[in-house]
């Protein structure tokens, strides 16, 4: 096998940008991402949500193109929380009367 260097007039391509987007949606819940491809590397990003009985969800990720990532989560129980209004609610009423 005889190794041949490429004629030194050829000029080396840079990769060509590209994106990618993905949606999915269900009953419950969806998916949104996206990743973005070039020069310096790859940037993605995606967002999940879920309905629940109690509340919702919600999690995802951001990727820049040096590698670093970060991840988020927010769970929302919104049962509780009109709970807790409620009773805030009685509470202002009966100490201003």
């Amino acid at each position: 096998m005889t190794l041949v260097d490429p004629p030194a007039d050829a000029a080396v391509k840079a990769p060509t940008p590209s994106l990618d987007v993905d949606i999915k949606l269900g009953a419950q819940g969806f998916r949104l991402g996206g990743r973005l491809s070039g020069s310096s590397g790859v940037a993605g990003a995606w967002l999940n949500g879920q309905i629940k009985p109690e509340g919702f969800a919600l999690d995802g990720r951001v990727q820049s193109d040096t590698g670093r990532a970060y991840n988020f989560k927010l769970d929302a129980d919104l049962s509780e929380l009109m709970t807790r209004a409620g009773w805030l609610w009685l509470l202002r009423r009966a100490v201003t009367d």
